[in-house]
C-alpha cells in the first residue's frame, strides 16, 4: 500500500507534503457513556459512541448541562494528572484524515462548522491529494502534551510525519499549525532530535500562534465564556472550561505579558506577572488552579526556538480583549467590561510577536513572520492572501 501511494505522490514532485495540526477545539471528539450518575434526569447515563465535539445540538440551553458534564476533566491534585469523568470514555476519530479537521460538525450545512476546509481545498486545487500529500493530526485538545493522552498523540504525530515522508517519495514534510496547534507543534519539535528534524521536516508554518497565551482566558476562568452561544450564561460552562489542562497553557504567560493589568475589580488590580496571576486565581475562589497554571507555564517556557525553517502567519489590526473590568458589577459571576487592545481578535499582538526572537536564536534555520491586517484569528484561514502565500510556499520546486 505504501508503495502504491508513493507512486501516486511522485506525480507531484514539486509539492511539499503537509501535516495539519489543528488548534483548540479544532478536532472532533467522540464519547461513550457508562456513567454511575448524571447531572439531570434527562441526561444519558449510557450511550454508544457519539460525537461529543462538535455537535451544535448539545450546546442548546438545557442540553449544554449534560454536555459540559460529559466533556469536562477531573483533576487529581495528588498525582497532578487529568482524566475523564467517571464512566466517560473518549476518542479522537480520523487521525491522518483531513475530513476530521475540515468540518467539526458535518451535520451543519454551509460554512458554520467549517474549520480547515479552506486550507485543504486550496491545497487540493494546487495539486495536493487528500490523505496522501495533505494529512491531518487531530488530538484531544483538552489535554496538554505531558498527559498520557498528549504523550500518545506526540508519538502518533511523529509516526504520521515519517509515514507521510515515505509515501511521498522520501520528501521532507511541512507542518501547518493553527492557534494552540502551534504550541503543540513547538513542544513536539523541541522534543525531537536535530537529526530527526533535519531528515523529516522541511518547514513549519504556524498560523495565528497563541505562543504567549491570550487575555481571553482571564474572562473564561473568572466568569466563564459562553462563546456567543444564545441563551447560555458563561457561569453555566465555567467549571467545564476551568477543567481543561490546555486552558492553563493558553493563559497569558508572565514571561510574555510582563506586569500588565489584566483584571480589575472595585478594590484592586491584578497583573500578568506570576504573583498577580496567583492572586487572581485566589480572588476567583479557584486556588487549585494555581498549581495547574504553574505546571502549564513550564510546557513551553521561554518559547525555545524549534530549529527548523519557520514562517509565522497571523492577522493584525483587529480589536482584541486585553483586560477585563469587574469594577461596576457585584462579583466575578457577572459579565465584565472588556478592555480592547491590539491583536487578531483572539490572540494579543504581544503574544503573536513573542517568537520573533527566533530570527536570532536559530541562525542555522530561517525565521520569518508575515502579518495580514484586518484578518482575525480564524478568518485568516479563508483569506485569499494567506492561502496564496501558503500554497505558493508549499508548491515551489524543492
Amino acid at each position: 500500500m505504501l508503495r502504491t501511494l508513493a507512486f501516486v505522490a511522485s506525480c507531484s514532485a514539486a509539492l511539499t507534503p503537509v501535516v495539519l495540526v489543528p488548534g483548540d477545539g479544532g478536532s472532533q471528539l467522540e464519547a461513550r457513556l457508562d456513567k454511575p450518575s448524571v447531572k439531570h434526569f434527562y441526561c444519558k447515563k449510557k450511550a454508544d459512541w457519539f460525537r461529543l465535539w462538535l455537535s451544535v445540538s448539545f450546546l442548546l440551553p438545557g442540553a449544554i448541562d449534560c454536555w459540559s458534564d460529559n466533556i469536562q476533566l477531573d483533576w487529581n491534585s495528588t498525582t497532578e494528572t487529568y482524566s475523564n469523568r467517571p464512566g466517560v470514555f473518549t476518542r479522537t476519530p480520523g487521525f491522518g484524515d483531513t475530513s476530521s479537521v475540515e468540518s467539526l460538525d458535518p451535520s451543519v450545512p454551509g460554512a458554520a462548522s467549517k474549520y480547515l476546509k479552506p486550507v485543504v481545498d486550496a491545497l487540493v486545487a494546487s495539486g495536493f491529494e487528500r490523505n496522501v500529500s495533505v494529512r491531518a493530526a487531530p488530538y484531544d485538545f483538552r489535554y496538554a502534551p505531558t498527559s498520557t493522552e498528549g504523550n500518545a498523540y506526540l508519538a502518533r504525530l511523529k509516526t504520521l510525519v515519517e509515514e507521510t515522508y515515505t509515501i511521498n517519495g522520501d520528501r521532507k514534510v511541512a507542518l501547518v499549525s493553527h492557534s494552540m496547534g502551534c504550541l503543540y507543534s513547538l513542544y513536539f519539535l523541541n522534543h525531537q532530535t536535530q537529526d530527526w528534524k533535519d531528515k523529516y521536516i522541511k518547514h513549519w508554518y504556524p498560523t495565528s500562534g497563541v505562543f504567549g497565551g491570550s487575555a481571553n482566558e482571564i474572562r473564561l476562568y473568572a466568569s466563564g465564556n459562553n462563546e456567543g452561544i444564545p441563551g447560555v450564561k458563561g457561569t453555566t460552562i465555567r467549571q467545564e472550561q476551568r477543567s481543561y489542562q490546555t486552558n492553563f497553557w493558553l493563559f497569558p504567560s508572565p514571561d510574555v505579558f510582563g506586569s500588565e493589568v489584566i483584571a480589575t475589580t472595585s478594590t484592586r488590580n491584578f497583573t500578568s506577572d506570576a504573583n498577580g496571576v496567583r492572586d487572581f486565581f485566589s480572588a476567583i475562589n479557584f486556588e487549585e488552579g494555581i498549581r495547574q497554571f504553574e505546571l502549564a507555564m513550564q510546557l513551553t517556557k521561554d518559547l525555545p526556538a524549534p530549529h527548523v525553517n519557520t514562517t509565522h502567519f497571523y492577522g493584525t489590526e483587529v480589536d482584541t480583549p486585553a483586560a477585563y473590568d469587574w469594577s461596576k458589577v457585584s462579583d466575578f459571576n457577572s459579565e465584565p467590561q472588556t478592555i480592547m487592545g491590539a491583536g487578531d481578535g483572539t490572540v494579543n499582538l504581544v503574544s503573536l510577536k513573542s517568537v520573533d526572537k527566533w530570527s536570532t536564536e536559530q541562525p542555522e534555520h530561517t525565521y520569518q513572520s508575515q502579518s495580514f491586517p484586518g484578518q482575525c484569528h480564524n478568518c485568516i484561514l479563508s483569506d485569499a492572501g494567506y492561502l496564496s502565500e501558503l500554497t505558493a510556499a508549499l508548491t515551489q520546486q524543492a
